[in-house]
C-alpha cells in the first residue's frame, strides 16, 4: 500500500487471510498506513491523529481503543496493533491469545519518537537512541527481542516476522534474531532507510536530493508534557536536519527528530523541518502542535430523523464540554453540557426544526 500527498491510498496484492480486500472507503485524508511483516490486518493514520483498523477477524482482533488520540504513528503486528501517541507513549491492542503478550507496553518505553512491529514482538526507538524489544522470542528463541549492546545512536528501527533491525546514525546497520548481523551484506552502508519481510530485510542507500519519507501530522499534548516529532526523510547520505517552528529557526534543533518538553501554551504553533545534503533541501509540510484536551467528532455524526440534529464524538476523559448552538454564527445559546466519562459522548438536539442552524463545541470553564 501506499499513501499519495494528497491523502488517497493505493494497494495492491492482498492482506493475508484478510476478509476485507478492498481499502476502507473512510480512508481519507491519510498520512501513513501500518502494514507488518505477515500481518493480518492493516492500520491506517489519518491527517487529523485518528487511527483506522481494518483486515481479519478470524484473530480476535480488538477495536481501537475509543480514547486513542494524537496519534502521529502507526504498526501492525501479525494479530496485534501499535499506536504512537504526540507525547512519546505506546497504545498497544488486539492479540492472539495462543502467543505470549506483545500488546503489553512496557513501563519503560516512553520518551518513543518511532515504533515498528513484528509478528510477535515490538521494536520502539527513544529520543536518546536507544532501542526497546517486547514480546515473544519465538522458540527455540531466536533473541529478536534481545536488543545488543551496540544499539546506540540509532536513527531507525524495524521489524521482520522474527527479527528485528536498527539504522545507526552512521548509516550502517544491525540485525539481530532470526537474520542475525551475519545477514547484513558488507555492502549496506550509507543506508538511510530500512523495512523488514516476513523472512527477510530491505534497506535503501542513500541517493539524490532529499525527499520527506513521512508526512508531519498535527498533534497535541497535555500541558507539561513532552511532546515528539520525528522526520522521515532520505537522499543522500548524510542528511543534516534543521527544525523551525512558526518559520524560524530553532537553534541546537538538527537531529532527526525534535523534542518539546514541558510544552506549555507558548510551545503551540506550527513545526516543520529543513532536510538537506550535499545535492539539495527539503522543507516538510507544518505540524501544528496544539495544547490541552482534544475532541473529534467520529464518522457518522450526522443530522438525525424529523429534522433532528445529533452527533458522536471521542476525546479525553474526564472533561466536560458545553454544546452551543445558534442560527446566525453571531448569537450563540448553550444547549446542553456533556461529561466525557468513558471516552466516547453523545449529543441529539430533540427541538431542531430542519432548519439552518451551526453548532459549537467549546471547554467547560
Amino acid at each position: 500500500m501506499a499513501v499519495r500527498a494528497d491523502g488517497t491510498v493505493v494497494k495492491w496484492g492482498q492482506i493475508a487471510f484478510s476478509d476485507e480486500p478492498d481499502v476502507p472507503g473512510d480512508a481519507t485524508n491519510m498520512a501513513a498506513w501500518g502494514l507488518g511483516p505477515g500481518a493480518q490486518h492493516a492500520l491506517g493514520l489519518r491527517q487529523d491523529g485518528s487511527v483506522l483498523e481494518w483486515g481479519t477477524t478470524n484473530h480476535q482482533l480488538q477495536e481501537i481503543p475509543a480514547d486513542l488520540g494524537s496519534i502521529v504513528s502507526v504498526a501492525a503486528g501479525a494479530y496485534h496493533s501499535l499506536a504512537l501517541r504526540a507525547d512519546g507513549t505506546v497504545v498497544s491492542w488486539g492479540q492472539e491469545p495462543a502467543m505470549e503478550m506483545p500488546e503489553i507496553v512496557p513501563s519503560w518505553a516512553t520518551n518513543v519518537v518511532s515504533i515498528a512491529a513484528g509478528w510477535y514482538h515490538n521494536l520502539a526507538l527513544r529520543a536518546d537512541g536507544t532501542v526497546v524489544a517486547w514480546g515473544r522470542d519465538y522458540s527455540p528463541g531466536y533473541g529478536q527481542t534481545n536488543v545488543p549492546a551496540s544499539a546506540t545512536n540509532i536513527l531507525a528501527v524495524a521489524c521482520g516476522g522474527l527479527h528485528s533491525l536498527a539504522l545507526k546514525r552512521d548509516g550502517t546497520l544491525l540485525s539481530f534474531g532470526y537474520l542475525n548481523q551475519a545477514s547484513v551484506p558488507a555492502w549496506a552502508t550509507n543506508l538511510v532507510g530500512i523495512a523488514g519481510t516476513s523472512h527477510g530485510s530491505l534497506a535503501l542507500i542513500g541517493d539524490g536530493e532529499p525527499r520527506m519519507a513521512g508526512a508531519l501530522i498535527d498533534r497535541w499534548v497535555w500541558p507539561g508534557s513532552n511532546a515528539y516529532f520525528y522526520a522521515e526523510a532520505v537522499g543522500a547520505w548524510p542528511l543534516g536536519y534543521q527544525w523551525r517552528k512558526n518559520g524560524s529557526d530553532m537553534p541546537g534543533a538538527t537531529n532527526a527528530w525534535l523534542v518539546v518538553r514541558n510544552a506549555d501554551a507558548a510551545a503551540a504553533g506550527t513545526y516543520s523541518v529543513v532536510v538537506s545534503n550535499s545535492q539539495g533541501n527539503i522543507s516538510s509540510r507544518g505540524a501544528r502542535l496544539d495544547i490541552g484536551p482534544r475532541f473529534r467528532f467520529l464518522p457518522g455524526s450526522s443530522a438525525a430523523g424529523s429534522g433532528q440534529f445529533w452527533f458522536r464524538g471521542t476525546g479525553d476523559r474526564g472533561y466536560v464540554w458545553c454544546v452551543d448552538g445558534s442560527t446566525n454564527l453571531s448569537q450563540w445559546v448553550e444547549l446542553a453540557t456533556l461529561t466525557n466519562l468513558n471516552g466516547t459522548v453523545t449529543f441529539t438536539n430533540q427541538a431542531a426544526n430542519g432548519g439552518q442552524a451551526y453548532y459549537r463545541l467549546r471547554l467547560a470553564q
